[in-house]
Parts: C-alpha cells; structure tokens; sequence
C-alpha cells in the first residue's frame, strides 16, 4: 500500500506504522524508536499537535475525519483521513491514520487553473485584438492617402504623422495581444538557442545600459531546439527590460544555459515535464526582488508594477504566450531584497521537437 497508514491511541501515540510510512518519514525499521510516541513529534517535529489536525477532530467527534496538512517547510502538503476504531464495548479504542502526499496533485491543480484562466483571458484578447485591427487598418489606411495628397509643408502634415505613428505603435499593441492568445503564427525552424543568445547579447547590452554588468553562461554544447528564433529575442530582451527596471542602481543581469535531463523526481517536486533530455535557459539578476504574491501574478496580463504610464502590463504576458505556443514552462524564483531567476525548460531538438 503506496499511502501511510499508522494505528495510534485515543492520546495519539504510535502503536503500529506500515513500510510507506516508516520510508516516507525515514523511520528506522525496529520499532522502538517511535512506538509510544505521540504522532506529531515522530512525524512532524513537534512538541504540539497540528492545527486542526483531522486525528484531532476524529478523537472528539467519535466520527471519520479528513483535512490537509502541511506542517513541513518545504512546501509538502498531505491529505490525512483519521477513522475511529471501537472496541466490543462501542468506545473508541484508538485510531486509524491514512495519509498522502498531494503535494505534486496540488501543484498541477493550480498549473490547470492557470493554464484556464490564461486561456479565457487570452481567447478575449485575441477577439479584441482582430476588431482593433481592422479599426486600426483604416486609420493607418486612410492616413497614408492623405500624406499622399498633402505637400511637405502643409500645416496639417506633421499631425497626419503623428496620428500614424500612433497607429503604428498600436498595432504592436495589437500583435502583442495576438501573441498573448497564441494566435500570431510562428515560423518555427531547428535553432540553437546559444547562437540565439549570443546573436541578441549585443542588443541587451544596449537596453540594461552600462551600469548592469551582462554575463552569458552558455552550454559548450549546441543546444538546439525547434523554435522562433524572433519569438525567442521577445522573450529575452523583455526579461532584459524587467530586470534593468529592477535595477535603478546598477546591477548583474545574466543568462545561462544548460542541458539538463528531467527524471520522475523532478517531475514529482516540480509538477511538469516529460522524462528526458531538455535545454534549459535561466535569467537572473540582482534586482530588489519579488514577494510571492507578486510572483503569483506576474504573468497576469495587464498586472504591472511599475508607476503610472510606463509598462503595458503585457510584457511577461506575452513571454507567457509564446512560451505556452511553444509547448513551454516558465519558473520563477524570487525573494524580496534577492535576486530573481526565471528558468524555461524545453525538450532538446535532438530527441523531439516538442517543448514542455
């Protein structure tokens, strides 16, 4: 039996534990090292019981009791189902506990009800951004025919341009929005995302200006993989941006890449991916850092940080897209006050042309 399985008494100390509970918490096979002793300091380390602690309830209300726990700091969760056991007498003799770790299921609930909300948001982006189009095609259009038709020093000519201009700048907005929604066509094709790196480095050097140091930690290996190449320099010179605006003061930004192979494991602890072998590039800076729960939000299109009038709230928006359209994950770490990594793991070309 996969799940944990202990028999306590009514005061909860541990009369008997199954093998998967004896691995999971790496007990030691003879039992004198835990029989006697209460649940939660041979489980959890702990000189108290768990807050509303299901084996708890199940003691006082003489009833089947179930809850979710996650007394551990690394971010394990488990589900504990606590029975009564009653001897001839009808009393509760002891107790029955069943127990089992949810944490890789809750990671891919919260992925899938991200992937839904990213998903209905991007379908009304997409819809908009088709009817903007077409209102922008006959400004744009009709702009164009009436510069035809002025002199060069005709009064109005300069506002015409800059009508146009602003056009132009919306119909980025546009394709950023249909990028979002996964439904600007990529022109996909074999590339090596170091050549990618090291064609873009230049450009980035540009937009982070000369008080952030820009580092490259490129695989000596090719790494090659079925992608946009234009999409991809999207995607890097964004986090480029984000990261200079995280870093007022100067700083080191950094790109690196690795070819990595991703086990049942890593799958387990990360909620994703295939096993085999992947192409993972990791950008990271020394900016002030995120909270979690501006982490939880960043990839919200329009959710932005920055003051009034500067940022979209489409960036990281639309790097979600394309690496989505690319069958792709993104990862982020950050801590307030430490810097943040964002990671991309994707399936390397010389095994298949699939991202995760």
């Amino acid at each position: 039996v996969p799940d944990v399985i202990v028999h306590l008494t009514n005061d909860y100390r541990i009369l008997w534990v199954n093998r998967a509970a004896r691995q999971m918490f790496k007990l030691a096979e003879d039992s004198r090292s835990y029989q006697g002793r209460h649940c939660h300091e041979v489980f959890w380390s702990r000189p108290e019981q768990c807050a509303d602690c299901p084996i708890v309830r199940c003691a006082s209300t003489e009833c089947n009791e179930i809850g979710f726990l996650s007394p551990a700091h690394n971010g394990q969760e488990f589900e504990i189902r606590a029975i009564p056991m009653r001897n001839q007498a009808g009393e509760i003799g002891s107790i029955i506990e069943i127990a089992r770790d949810i944490t890789a299921h809750r990671k891919l609930e919260e992925q899938f009800r991200q992937a839904q909300k990213m998903e209905s948001i991007g379908t009304l982006a997409g819809g908009i951004a088709h009817d903007f189009n077409n209102i922008l095609s006959a400004i744009l259009g009709y702009g164009d025919l009436a510069l035809e038709d002025m002199a060069e020093d005709h009064p109005a000519r300069k506002s015409v341009q800059t009508m146009i201009e602003a056009g132009m700048r919306a119909s980025h907005l546009t394709k950023d929005l249909l990028l979002f929604s996964r439904k600007q066509v990529s022109q996909k094709e074999a590339v090596d995302i170091n050549q990618i790196i090291g064609r873009i480095e230049k450009f980035i050097r540009r937009i982070i200006g000369e008080d952030i140091l820009c580092q490259t930690h490129l695989a000596k290996e090719s790494l090659v993989i079925h992608a946009d190449s234009h999409q991809m320099d999207q995607v890097l010179m964004n986090f480029a941006t984000n990261a200079r605006d995280a870093m007022p003061g100067g700083g080191v930004f950094s790109i690196t890449t690795e070819r990595i192979r991703i086990d049942q494991d890593f799958i387990d602890l990360h909620g994703f991916g295939i096993p085999g072998p992947y192409a993972r590039i990791t950008v990271a800076d020394t900016g002030k850092g995120m909270n979690p729960q501006t982490v939880a939000k960043i990839f919200d299109p329009f959710f932005t940080t920055k003051e009034m009038g500067k940022g979209t709230g489409l960036g990281l928006a639309v790097v979600y897209g394309i690496i989505k359209q690319h069958q792709g994950h993104i990862e982020v770490t950050s801590t307030p006050g430490k810097c943040t990594v964002r990671s991309e793991e994707h399936t390397s070309e010389l095994q298949s042309h699939s991202f995760i």
